[in-house]
């Protein structure tokens, strides 16, 4: 599943045609995220025909709890997913579903129960995480490495670049997206 974040309605209908499902944050329920969307947006986003999966954020519940109810409900009916945690959008993923975890270290605090889910839930994992032995990488069904050195800004301030990271994901994207056109072609 090629799940996107679109940052607007022309957005979505651009990357219809390659994603398989739409990763949004709910206008006034989701402060944090930067791809927000009002209940009509989404509406209008359920025609696309798309898996539509939103993010609730529940520190801000905790002062509006009786909105809840009524949102769960509406996104409900128009057949959206939605989570209220980080990890509710990996319990969503399935077998036969493909997940990239990008860690510098791979051993990121928290990871060990991402990867819990996601072995129990069978979905492939690819790791792309410094050239070094980490937890993420040994648990990963397929692997992918760069190099990071660290590099001094300041006294006691060190840098660990992750631009080879955006190299990797650049020829993936160009890869997939050479695969989606073959396959649609044929």
């Amino acid at each position: 599943m090629l799940v996107t974040s679109p940052r607007n309605l022309d957005e979505a209908l651009r990357l219809s045609e390659y994603c398989d499902a739409y990763l949004v944050g709910l206008e006034g329920f989701c402060p944090k995220h930067r791809n927000l969307f009002t209940l009509e947006e989404l509406k209008k986003l359920c025609l696309f025909k798309k898996k539509v999966i939103v993010r609730l954020d529940l520190m801000l519940f905790e002062e509006h709890i009786k909105d809840l109810d009524d949102i769960c409900k509406v996104l409900k009916n128009l057949g959206v997913s939605f989570y209220a945690n980080d990890l509710g959008v990996i319990q969503i993923l399935k077998e036969n579903d493909l997940v990239f975890i990008f860690s510098l270290s791979g051993d990121a605090k928290g990871l060990e129960d991402v990867l819990h889910i996601l072995k129990l839930n069978k979905v492939t994992i690819v790791s792309i995480t410094n050239m070094q032995q980490n937890k993420l990488s040994i648990l990963a069904d397929y692997r992918l490495y760069m190099f990071s050195s660290p590099l001094e800004l300041e006294q006691k301030l060190i840098h660990n670049s992750f631009s080879n990271a955006y190299v990797v994901i650049e020829y993936l994207f160009r890869a997939y997206f050479k695969y989606k056109t073959e396959v649609e072609n044929v």
